[in-house]
């Protein structure tokens, strides 16, 4: 969602019995304005079985972790602290990577990288990958990808 569109609970419940009425399947919401981050909208995604994705970076401290629908993880990492440009750490990889083992106990865990304006998605997905499947990734340089 836009970072100017608040919470209208209202209209978010329409939404989302709209979306349910025409899809079954796992549903996630990546919400940008501060309003989203509260026990209400929490409760409104958890009603409707709508994951709310976790975000790096986070505009508010709530935003880095995933609500709603406990079923659905979808972490969504734009790079930090630089927006799209900033390519994760070795040390973050390893933090990432204990934290999606930990959810996937009893979620679907999606995981997506976009931080690619200096082509460090592709690198942190391979490390990430690596580190999960215990198998070393040789590291990728920045010219790749």
């Amino acid at each position: 969602m836009p970072p100017s569109l608040p919470c209208e609970t209202r209209a978010a419940r329409r939404f989302c019995a709209l979306v349910r009425e025409n899809h079954a399947g796992p549903v996630v919401c990546e919400p940008r304005h501060a309003s989203w981050f509260t026990r209400t909208a929490d409760r409104l995604f958890l009603d409707f079985g709508v994951g709310r994705v976790a975000a790096d970076p986070a505009i508010v401290a709530d935003a880095a972790q995933p609500a709603g629908d406990p079923r659905t993880v979808y972490c969504r990492l734009h790079g930090s602290p630089r927006m799209y440009w900033s390519r994760y750490t070795p040390e973050q990889i390893s933090i990432l990577g204990t934290r999606l083992r930990r959810w996937s106990v009893e979620s679907r865990v999606w995981c997506i990288f976009d931080n690619t304006a200096a082509h460090g998605a592709l690198a942190n997905a391979l490390e990430l990958s690596g580190g999960l499947h215990g198998a070393q990734t040789p590291p990728v340089s920045s010219s790749e990808g």
